[in-house]
């Protein structure tokens, strides 16, 4: 007989085999189960805290269950995380409202979710945790390593006690961080690199003496990215309000505007001409930075309306309409001293983190912590991410 890869030996010959020889096969069965070296989908014994919703809404929406299955690793180069700590990202408390969901939907459709996928949904996008099961195609990590990362978005997030992510989403968490300290950095790290790196064509090298414009310094991707530039060598100016200047005077940024009792333009035109303007806030009244770029450098903005347009019109005429107002953008920014207009989003970026985790154990990136909640308190951690006034991030203390 000619067997499948996918076939069990145990399973097609048990019936055929002396009693101790079928026990040494079933140990052997079992065995590749649990190690992942089989790509096989069975039930999850074991259970897990979590925080889910049925369906989209509000925070009454959100439900601690303590009999939620823990994740399987199911794809050769996965990894399951027990989680120490997890942060709430302002993407968390509109996702939680169903922001996303037509493309974030179609993403588990195409990369093997299905549909019929999406509830229970676990929300949550970066952690700090430790390996505790690897897949047999994971070459860079091993039960017991201490590492940090963010989710791609269609994957169960973090706001539990275990994920299951890649081995290209994370990396080894910095040494000089604590969990707590860690889980306040992947997402706004990896998307604050999208934007400055893979989009605004930063580097360690090219930003030296540049000068960059961040808005809305006082919030996490702001934190981050005044520290990034800072740590690279760039000249930092940074918008907030008046009661944040102290923290993003601290964090390195060379010129801080108030935006609400000074004029930005004015201001700008004080300062210089911009090589790169990083916009996480959006409104007319960032983008009317356009005009203080130097000719043929980047305005790159993190509100774009791709995932909006999407729910509200549907896939294909969502993406229509967004390629039109990119356009229309991009024409804009044309006519405003030849500036090139960009959006950038999150990614998860495991090499990204790696070199973070550089910086930060150099002492050149610190976490920026607003305030910590324990997992059981995470519906009030919404609530103050939902107000947008936060200085640095809101953190999960998920250790028992």
């Amino acid at each position: 007989m000619i067997l499948s890869p996918l076939q069990c030996v145990r399973c097609v010959f048990m019936r055929r085999l002396p009693q101790g020889l079928e026990e040494n096969i079933h140990h052997v069965h079992e065995r590749l189960y649990s190690t992942g070296t089989i790509n096989v989908q069975r039930k999850s014994r074991r259970r897990m805290k979590a925080w889910q919703i049925h369906q989209y809404g509000g925070n009454e929406e959100l439900v601690l269950s303590t009999e939620a299955r823990v994740p399987e690793i199911k794809k050769p180069k996965e990894i399951l995380i027990e989680i120490h700590a997890a942060s709430v990202n302002p993407i968390d408390v509109v996702m939680r409202g169903g922001y996303g969901r037509t493309i974030i939907n179609q993403m588990r459709t195409w990369l093997g979710g299905g549909p019929g996928s999406e509830f229970p949904l676990t929300l949550g996008r970066d952690f700090s945790g430790v390996v505790t099961q690897t897949g047999h195609g994971v070459t860079r990590f091993k039960p017991g390593d201490e590492v940090w990362g963010a989710l791609a978005a269609q994957r169960q997030g973090t706001h539990s006690q275990f994920c299951v992510t890649s081995e290209d989403e994370i990396s080894k968490k910095p040494t000089s961080l604590s969990h707590i300290e860690a889980a306040s950095i992947p997402y706004v790290a990896t998307t604050s690199w999208a934007a400055l790196v893979t989009c605004g064509e930063m580097s360690e090298q090219k930003a030296r003496d540049k000068r960059v414009l961040i808005h809305g310094g006082a919030g996490g991707i702001g934190t981050f990215a005044i520290q990034l530039m800072k740590a690279w060598g760039a000249e930092v100016v940074t918008t907030v309000a008046s009661d944040a200047m102290p923290l993003v005077k601290h964090l390195g940024a060379d010129h801080v505007i108030d935006y609400r009792t000074q004029d930005i333009m004015e201001e700008l035109k004080g300062i210089g001409k911009l090589d790169l303007v990083l916009d996480p806030v959006g409104g007319e009244e960032t983008e009317r930075t356009l005009a203080r770029l130097r000719p043929y450098h980047h305005y790159v903005t993190l509100v774009m309306p791709l995932l909006p347009d999407a729910d509200k019109h549907g896939l294909i005429p969502g993406l229509a309409r967004s390629a039109l107002n990119l356009n229309y953008n991009l024409a804009k920014g044309i006519t405003k001293g030849l500036a090139s207009y960009r959006w950038a989003f999150f990614m998860p970026n495991g090499n990204a983190l790696k070199k973070i985790a550089i910086l930060v154990d150099a002492g050149k990136i610190q976490p920026v912590l607003d305030k910590v909640f324990k997992l059981e308190d995470l519906p009030e951690a919404y609530e103050k991410v939902g107000q947008k006034h936060g200085r640095g991030k809101t953190v999960i203390d998920i250790t028992p």
